[in-house]
């Protein structure tokens, strides 16, 4: 059998798999043991993975299974399930304790509550995006029991700043919840200028502190970049944003897309939670 990975900024999975069939089959059948994994990533279907797909699947007569959302479903925490209805394409983000503390074993997810967001409309025929609102906030929950039922949320931002976008969470080694977010100086009109904040929480998620800013300094991309092609409808670089929890002392380290001149750049972070939230030095990657 030949096999074909194809390895990119993982965004989309599929698992394709064709099942033959069988005299005296059972009512419910497995696929084969052996599939085929294809990843995608970036905006847009590549035409060539996208045949390598239907070809190993069997073909365009294949049945194929789309599965929208495969992460928190149904049984999400609290707001979810609108803010999910609403911004499909946005970020939320998904992280479980894995230390052998008291919290272990504890899923976490956040995602953005509020009313300001993207609004969509055609004028002269030509799509027109707008964002505007009234509030957005990052809303954090936990389960411990498999995500039947989920605690009333928490909310993070920073006070008298604008909306907050593109939430992500990551549990460390000790069981330290860290979640990441962008968020706008200030409310208007498609807002541009933003920071990217950290707050952390020692008690599974009940309280953080108070956010502090990763980025030391202001990102506000320039009108030229922003005006037309990929960034027109992403002033905030994209969905390009993470934080991870290092195995062995703990720290977080953070990756975001930064525009302090301009231009987006990709800048990472490391930050260490011991009493007090403390950063190293900034380091640009492009």
């Amino acid at each position: 059998m030949k096999r074909i990975y194809l390895l990119t900024i993982i965004t989309m999975i599929a698992a394709v798999a064709t099942a033959g069939s069988a005299q005296g089959q059972a009512s419910s059948t497995h696929g084969p043991a052996r599939g085929s994994l294809v990843l995608q990533g970036g905006v847009g279907l590549n035409r060539a993975i996208a045949s390598a797909f239907v070809a190993l699947a069997g073909g365009p007569a294949s049945h194929i299974v789309v599965i929208p959302t495969a992460s928190v479903g149904d049984a999400g925490p609290p707001g979810m399930a609108d803010f999910l209805a609403r911004r499909m394409k946005e970020n939320f983000g998904v992280a479980a304790d894995t230390s052998r503390g008291r919290f272990s074993g504890r899923v976490y997810a956040t995602w953005e509550a509020g009313d300001f967001g993207a609004r969509l409309s055609f004028v002269n025929g030509e799509r027109v995006r707008v964002e505007e609102g009234t509030h957005r906030s990052v809303a954090i929950s936990w389960s411990d029991d498999h995500r039947q039922t989920w605690a009333s949320p928490v909310s993070l931002e920073v006070a008298g700043a604008g909306p907050s976008y593109m939430s992500t969470v990551a549990v460390s080694s000790k069981g330290i919840v860290g979640v990441l977010w962008l968020q706008h100086e200030r409310y208007e009109q498609n807002p541009r200028c933003y920071r990217a904040y950290f707050a952390a929480s020692i008690d599974g998620g009940r309280s953080f502190t108070k956010p502090v800013p990763v980025s030391d300094s202001v990102s506000c991309p320039a009108k030229s970049v922003t005006e037309t092609g990929f960034f027109k409808y992403r002033h905030r670089g994209g969905e390009y944003i993470g934080l991870a929890a290092a195995t062995v002392d703990g720290s977080f380290h953070a990756v975001w897309s930064d525009a302090r001149d301009g231009s987006f750049r990709t800048f990472t972070d490391r930050i260490a939670v011991d009493g007090n939230l403390s950063r190293s030095s900034q380091k640009k990657t492009r």
